[in-house]
C-alpha cells in the first residue's frame, strides 16, 4: 500500500501530460486548442525555474601589475588586476633561470644570491587571452646593521660620542649620524653626520664625533643611527656636562688674639656636586693642603650663593700674619679662591667709638656716642676699596664733634684714624682735640700735623699731646706731654695714625710702625672734663693768636678704645683691609 507521502512525490512534470490528454478528448476542438496553448506557457514558465545558471568568464584584456615584498633572498610576488580580470594560469620566469606556473596570484621565490633580477610573467585568462608583464626586483641578503659601544665622554662645554659598527648587515652602510638634544630624544634635535667625501664605516670600525658649544652642567640626550639597504639601527643614551665650581674667599671675622672665623661664598656650584668646602690657612704666602693648619671643613654647602664660615679657636699665634684661601672639592677636582691675609689680634674689644663713614654719615657703630657735623661735609673714597667712604673737610669750617665721654679720658686710651691731606703741610692742621671749642678751655688731648721745624727730618711732623700737671684749673697751655714723629709727607697719600696712652707712656704709631714714645709724669690725664672730642678742628685758648685750626683733607675709620692697644693690635689695625 502506497503512503500519503509517496503520492505527493508527483510533480507537475509527471501529471501535466495526463491532464492534457484528458482535456483534449473532453473539450470541443476550439476550446481544446486554447487550453493547450495556455498549458504549454504554464509548463515552460515552471520549467525555467529548475534550469542551472552558467557563469561566463570576463574576457576583456587584463590590466595587471606586480608587486613584491623581499625578506633578504626570499621574495613574495603578488599579481593584481586593475579591472578584476581572472586568470587560469600564470607562468613565472624569476630571472635567475628558474620558472614556475599556476593559477595563484601570489608566489614566493628564494634567490641564491644578491642581485637585480628582471622577472617575466605570462598571464592566461579564462577566455584564453594571453598577456605578459615584467617586474624588476633588487634582492639582497642584507640585514639591519648593528651598533656597538655607543658612549660619550664630556667636559664642561664639549662631548665626544663614540660608536662602533658591530656589523654592516652584509651591505654597505649608506648613512650614519648623531642627533643630540637638551630635551626628550624623540623630539627634533641637532644632527651631525658624515662630512662631504668622508667614507662610510665598515664592520668593526669605530667612529667619533665631537660636540662643541654645549652648556655647562646640562643634561643632553643623544641618538646614533646607522643605515644600510635593510634598515636602520639606533642606540640612545644621555650625559650631563660637567661644571666647575667657583668659590670666593671672604675677609676673616671675629678675630681674637689666637682665633678667627674664616669665611667663604660659593659663587657657582659644580657638576658633579660639591663634596667638600673649606680653607687652607698657613704662614706661607701660598696656603695649600700640604702646609695648612687644621681648619674644620663642611659638606653642607652645595648651592650657589651660599656662604659659610669656619672658626679656628686656639691654633693661631697672636700677632702672626696668616694667609688663607677657600677651596671646594667635587669629583676628582678642586678649585680655590684668592689668597687673603690678616694679622691675628683682637681689634674689637674695648672699642668705645667706631665711625667708618661708609654710609656717608658720621654714625658711631658702637652707638655709645652721637657724633655731629656742625658744618656739613662731603664724602669721598677711603684708603682702599675695603674701607668704603671717607669724610672730607674743607680746612676752613668743617669738623666732627662728639660730646665728652668718660671713656675718652681714662688711664688707658687709644685713638686710631686714617688721614690724607689735600695739599702739602704748610700750616698747623688739627687731627683731633679735646677741649671746649668756644673758648679753648679744658684742654685734655690733642694731635696735629704741622710743618717740620728746623733740624727735624722730613717735611712734616705729627704731634700727640696729653695734659698732665696743668693744675686743678687745667691751665691753658700748661702741662702738655708731647710725643712727636717727623716724616716725609706726601699730599694725597693716606697715613694711618695711632696714639696710645697706657698711664705711664705715650706711643705714636704711623702706618703700623712705632715712631715715638714719651714717659708720662703721672698715670692718668688731668681731669679737664668739660670739653668734647673733635676731629678736624681745635680752637685756641683766649690770648692765643691764630684762631681755630682746621684740617684740610680726608679722614676715615675713626676708632677709640678705652684700652692701650699693643703693637700687634696696632699692626692689625693698619692691615685691617689688606685685601681690597
Amino acid at each position: 500500500m502506497r503512503s500519503r507521502g509517496a503520492s505527493l512525490l508527483l510533480t507537475r512534470q509527471s501529471w501535466f501530460p495526463i491532464l492534457l490528454l484528458f482535456m483534449k478528448h473532453l473539450l470541443p476542438p476550439r476550446l481544446s486548442a486554447s487550453f493547450l496553448y495556455l498549458s504549454l506557457l504554464f509548463l515552460l514558465s515552471d520549467c525555467r525555474k529548475d534550469l542551472p545558471k552558467r557563469e561566463f568568464p570576463k574576457c576583456e584584456t587584463a590590466i595587471s601589475s606586480v608587486s613584491h615584498q623581499a625578506t633578504q633572498l626570499s621574495v613574495e610576488f603578488t599579481v593584481s588586476s586593475a579591472n578584476n580580470a581572472t586568470f587560469d594560469k600564470i607562468e613565472w620566469d624569476f630571472g635567475d633561470g628558474k620558472k614556475d606556473s599556476g593559477p595563484s596570484l601570489k608566489v614566493t621565490h628564494k634567490y641564491e644570491a644578491s642581485a637585480t633580477y628582471e622577472v617575466k610573467l605570462v598571464l592566461t585568462d579564462k577566455c584564453g587571452n594571453v598577456t605578459s608583464d615584467k617586474h624588476t626586483v633588487v634582492v639582497s641578503d642584507a640585514v639591519v646593521p648593528t651598533l656597538e659601544a655607543c658612549e660619550a665622554t664630556y667636559t664642561n662645554t664639549t662631548a665626544t660620542i663614540k660608536f662602533k659598527v658591530g656589523s654592516d648587515g652584509k651591505s654597505a652602510i649608506k648613512n650614519w649620524g648623531i642627533i643630540y638634544f637638551e630635551s626628550d630624544p624623540s623630539s627634533a634635535g641637532n644632527a651631525i653626520g658624515p662630512k662631504p667625501g668622508e667614507s662610510m664605516p665598515v664592520t668593526g670600525e669605530q667612529r667619533q664625533v665631537t660636540l662643541s658649544n654645549l652648556k655647562e652642567g646640562t643634561r643632553y640626550y643623544y641618538r646614533v643611527f646607522l643605515t644600510n639597504v635593510a634598515g636602520t639601527d639606533t642606540c640612545s643614551n644621555e650625559f650631563t656636562t660637567t661644571a666647575d665650581a667657583e668659590v670666593t674667599t671672604l675677609d676673616v671675622s671675629n678675630v681674637g688674639n689666637t682665633s678667627a672665623t674664616f669665611n667663604l661664598s660659593l659663587k657657582k656650584t659644580s657638576q658633579p656636586g660639591i663634596s667638600e668646602v673649606g680653607f687652607y690657612v698657613s704662614t706661607s704666602s701660598n696656603p695649600n693642603a700640604s702646609n695648612t693648619i687644621n681648619v674644620p671643613s663642611t659638606t653642607s654647602v652645595a648651592s650657589a650663593g651660599q656662604s659659610w664660615g669656619s672658626k679656628v679657636e686656639t691654633q693661631l699665634t697672636f700677632g702672626g700674619k696668616y694667609y688663607y684661601r677657600a677651596y671646594a672639592k667635587y669629583g676628582s677636582k678642586e678649585v680655590v679662591g684668592g689668597v687673603k691675609w690678616f694679622i691675628v689680634a683682637d681689634i674689637t674689644s674695648n672699642l668705645v667709638a667706631h665711625i667708618p663713614f661708609d654710609d656717608s654719615t658720621p654714625a658711631d657703630l658702637t652707638t655709645r656716642n652721637t657724633p655731629t657735623l656742625p658744618k656739613s661735609a662731603s664724602y669721598g673714597s677711603g684708603p682702599n676699596a675695603g674701607f668704603g667712604n671717607a669724610i672730607i673737610f674743607n680746612g676752613t669750617s668743617q669738623y666732627l664733634e662728639m660730646p665728652d665721654n668718660s671713656a675718652f679720658r681714662g688711664r688707658r686710651l687709644t685713638i686710631s684714624v686714617w688721614i690724607k691731606t689735600t695739599d702739602i703741610v704748610d700750616r698747623w692742621m688739627q687731627i683731633y682735640s679735646k677741649s671746649v671749642f668756644s673758648d679753648g678751655s679744658s684742654q685734655q688731648l690733642s694731635a696735629n700735623l704741622k710743618q717740620a721745624e728746623a733740624g727735624q727730618a722730613g717735611n712734616a711732623v705729627i704731634n700727640a699731646d696729653y695734659k698732665q700737671g696743668s693744675g686743678v684749673n687745667c691751665s691753658p697751655g700748661v702741662g702738655w706731654q708731647n710725643v712727636a714723629s717727623p716724616f716725609t709727607h706726601l699730599p694725597g697719600k693716606w697715613y694711618h695714625v695711632v696714639t696710645v696712652f697706657d698711664g705711664l707712656t705715650a706711643y705714636l704709631y704711623v702706618d703700623g710702625v712705632l715712631k715715638g714714645t714719651k714717659g708720662m709724669i703721672g698715670n692718668e690725664l688731668d681731669p679737664c672734663n668739660d670739653g668734647g672730642l673733635r676731629f678736624g678742628a681745635e680752637n685756641l685758648a683766649p690770648g692765643n693768636l691764630g684762631g681755630p685750626r682746621y684740617f684740610k683733607g680726608s679722614m676715615d675709620e675713626i676708632r677709640i678704645y678705652y684700652s692701650a692697644l699693643s703693637k700687634e693690635q696696632v699692626w692689625a689695625l693698619y692691615n685691617q683691609y689688606p685685601n681690597p
